[in-house]
């Protein structure tokens, strides 16, 4: 068992390893000027590779600090945890801490390997997240994340059509109305 001074190092530490992430994730994006003129720079941005690196940055953003956001709500007022619990959390992290990496590799190949990489981060993370939020609360049921559904829908989607590439991810930010969704249809069940 996790408690005390123990869980708020857990959590101080967890929230530590997001906003690393979240740093590294603009990295791409100032090499893009390393070396530029000033007047080169107007150039830069009208980019293809500008354009593709900065919405790459924007949705990886979004999606880690949308876990962020679950992870603090899920530990709030917990007092104790179980070891099992932590374990899963260092999962967490472990593939929040692959999301830089994952986006660059994603957005930069815009390959069909590279979004399964990315998705596959993605997924092991809200996958991870989730499990905790339900050994945590028990009455979360594991099947009401919207971001695990709407994961595996990007990945199934982009297999099936793969020319739609990674802007497939942008179907994320359909999560808060697919949760909506979620909960009232297994409420009304």
């Amino acid at each position: 068992m996790t408690n005390g001074k123990d869980l708020e190092r857990l959590t101080a530490f967890s929230d530590a390893i997001v906003a690393v992430a979240i740093t590294l994730l603009v990295l791409p994006l100032t090499d893009l000027f390393k070396g530029n003129e000033e007047f080169a720079i107007t150039e830069v941005l009208k980019s293809y590779e500008f354009i593709s690196t900065f919405s790459s940055l924007i949705i990886s953003f979004f999606v880690i600090y949308g876990f962020w956001a679950k992870h603090r709500r899920i530990f709030k007022d917990v007092l104790v945890i179980k070891k099992s619990v932590e374990k899963i959390n260092k999962l967490w992290l472990f593939s929040i801490i692959l999301v830089p990496a994952a986006t660059n590799i994603n957005f930069s190949t815009n390959s069909i390997v590279g979004i399964w990489i990315y998705g596959g981060v993605l997924l092991m993370s809200s996958v991870t997240l989730q499990a905790m939020n339900s050994m945590i609360h028990p009455e979360v049921k594991f099947y009401q994340s919207s971001t695990v559904v709407i994961l595996s829908l990007c990945l199934i989607t982009v297999t099936i059509i793969p020319s739609l590439g990674h802007s497939v991810f942008y179907l994320l930010f359909l999560g808060r109305p697919i949760r909506k969704y979620i909960l009232h249809w297994t409420v009304s069940e």
